[in-house]
């Protein structure tokens, strides 16, 4: 028997956890948002609910929980207080299997809750569709002579009232037939505003309003006599009640595929919750049906020596569809920015950090520098709070631009890590600070520091394109700090360091990591000492006139030229303070001449004495 209020687990036994799979743990971190989404529980609720009764989790509350985020997703109503009786119902009832689990939610509370959304989807396609596409099989005669009487009116009201109509409606240009969205804002409206119309117009108004709500009535009343609490629906009607969900990962992927009946979706579903692989031969191979990061095998067919079966991830992972159906929940979307998730080995570290940003988002969406400045500050803040460092050498972000919905795949997709190298960096408050900065390289285009280095991508290429832009007048930005920090870290980690071979001795890697940070700092104390000092050398006027020559020099990297100019400005004023031109020439000769490596980043941290910041 199978009871909620039976005994508790013992502590040793398994939980939600993470398996090493970026694909599945990202389907566990989904899973747990999604029960989070429906029924207000954490992560530590959820364990919790798996303890006491793991079938009760899985085969009720799941499937429960997973319609109503869809219905969610497409802007549809729940009834009111629907979750909360089905969450309590549930643990009162004893059920003999799994499976009893499974029919009881989906006939009486799944049913209820796809009410509206199957009565807007069957009255929206009647009322938009072409005539031999408005109806599915199975559609009541009653239904169809209502829909009728929708349309001859709406004519009526398009000859008699068209004018009224685009006015009430806000409507401009041709206006030749009344759509499905057009009837249910007409519907939302009161008398009193269709009276400002005119007599002819209310009178048509409100018989529309009146057949409207008919067709409404009609409809919730058939549903719940006909389907909820069913489970044995009428062989010709399976097609009419099919509940009308789709998912842009899986538009055809078993209850999701239009061409499913109500039963047919109600059996494909348990299936896969049961990882039923014989039942359903689509759940054999973890090919791109399941795994849009795949090829399919036509397409692809060297990809692979033999499928990648599931058969043998179900011993390890059970209830591995349930994860892969819920792993588009695990990411959240950042408006300009793409869909995110940050991955680490640790389920809670994991789900701690995406929730805290999950709650920053709405803060700071509006700002694009905003959203990267607290999403790390976040990612470090949770970090150094669960006293988890090791966390931050296996931390992936994860990002993908959007799902090509046509072909059912990723446009965009980036995985960054973060080296023991980088982490290292990351966790001081002042790099990390400035390097979290968007700088502009073209009109339209910026560029995140913070991103561009997870990425091993060079940074100094950035600075020039940005520098170009600021010579020429075409950004606002100002900042010289973050260019500063970002040359010093170049310059820092250049190969004269020998960082490439670091990760051979754990013992040399962490003295040199311990002294890497300090080095960056002090190398960017000596840009910005000899950018401040180049600039009470040098009156504005020299300094202006100058730039276009001296940055030139430097893109063509002619380190001797460039010294020769810069030696040429400072000997031009002998009567300055000596001390400020010995540190000048010291900086030159040090830090550019005999650095051959570097050169051209403490360059260009002195050139940026000439320009405004």
């Amino acid at each position: 028997m199978i009871k909620a209020s039976d005994k508790l687990k013992s502590a040793n036994e398994p939980v939600l956890q993470f398996t090493g799979n970026w694909l599945i743990d990202l389907g566990i971190l989904g899973f747990v948002n999604l029960l989070e989404e429906i029924y207000n529980w954490n992560l530590q609720e959820t364990q919790k609910r798996i303890k006491e009764n793991e079938k009760v989790v899985y085969y009720g509350l799941f499937p429960f929980a997973y319609i109503c985020s869809e219905i969610k997703r497409k802007n549809s109503k729940i009834p009111k207080g629907l979750i909360d009786d089905f969450a309590n119902e549930i643990y009162k009832k004893e059920f003999k299997s799994e499976k009893e689990i499974f029919d009881f939610t989906w006939e009486n509370y799944i049913t209820k809750a796809a009410t509206e959304l199957w009565k807007k989807k069957i009255i929206e396609r009647a009322i938009n569709k072409r005539k031999n596409e408005k109806f599915v099989k199975g559609t009541p005669k009653i239904l169809k002579k209502k829909i009728e009487k929708v349309e001859i009116l709406g004519k009526k009201i398009i000859k008699e009232n068209k004018e009224e109509i685009k006015k009430l409606l806000e409507k401009s240009g041709r206006f030749q037939k009344l759509e499905y969205e057009d009837i249910k804002s007409i519907q939302s409206h009161s008398k009193k505003e269709f009276k400002k119309y005119g007599e002819r117009f209310l009178e048509n108004a409100v018989k529309l309003k009146e057949i409207m709500d008919d067709v409404d009535e009609y409809l919730s009343n058939l549903w719940a006599r006909e389907v909820v609490g069913n489970n044995n629906i009428l062989e010709e009607r399976l097609k009419f009640y099919r509940i009308p969900i789709d998912n842009k990962y899986y538009k055809n992927f078993l209850f999701f595929n239009y061409s499913v009946n109500h039963k047919g979706q109600k059996e494909k579903f348990y299936y896969t919750i049961a990882s039923e692989i014989n039942r359903e031969e689509i759940l054999i191979n973890l090919d791109k049906t399941i795994n849009k990061f795949l090829e399919s095998y036509d397409k692809a067919s060297n990809i692979y020596y033999t499928p990648l079966k599931t058969e043998y991830l179900i011993d390890i992972v059970p209830y591995l569809f349930v994860y892969l159906l819920c792993f588009d929940r695990a990411f959240e979307d950042y408006k300009n920015i793409g869909h995110i998730v940050f991955y680490s080995n640790d389920v809670f570290i994991t789900y701690e950090i995406n929730k805290r940003l999950k709650l920053r988002k709405s803060k700071s969406e509006e700002d694009l520098n905003s959203i990267f400045r607290d999403t790390w500050q976040t990612v470090i803040d949770t970090i150094i709070e669960m006293e988890s460092w090791w966390v931050l050498e296996n931390l992936y972000l994860i990002k993908y631009t959007d799902l090509k919905s046509d072909a059912q795949r990723f446009i965009n997709v980036e995985y960054m890590g973060i080296s023991r190298l980088q982490a290292t960096i990351l966790l001081d408050d002042d790099i990390r600070r400035n390097l979290n900065q968007r700088v502009q390289v073209d009109k339209n285009e910026y560029r995140w520091l913070f991103e561009e280095f997870i990425k091993n991508r060079p940074l100094t290429s950035i600075i020039l394109d940005h520098l170009i832009l600021r010579l020429n007048q075409r950004t606002k930005q100002r900042k010289v700090q973050p260019l500063l920090y970002a040359l010093a870290l170049e310059a820092e980690l250049s190969s004269e360091h020998d960082f490439i071979h670091l990760f051979e001795d754990p013992m040399s890697l962490k003295l040199k990591l311990d002294d890497l940070v300090p080095r960056i700092k002090k190398s960017r104390e000596r840009m910005d000492m000899a950018r401040k000092n180049i600039r009470r050398l040098l009156s504005e006027d020299i300094r202006e006139n100058k730039v276009p020559h001296l940055f030139s020099i430097i893109r063509r990297q002619n380190k001797y030229s460039f010294v020769n100019s810069i030696l040429k400005l400072i000997i031009a004023n002998p009567e300055k303070d000596k001390k400020l031109i010995k540190h000048l020439n010291d900086y030159i000769f040090h830090q550019i001449v005999q650095n051959d490596k570097a050169w051209i980043h403490y360059a260009l941290g002195l050139f940026t004495g000439f320009i405004g910041g």
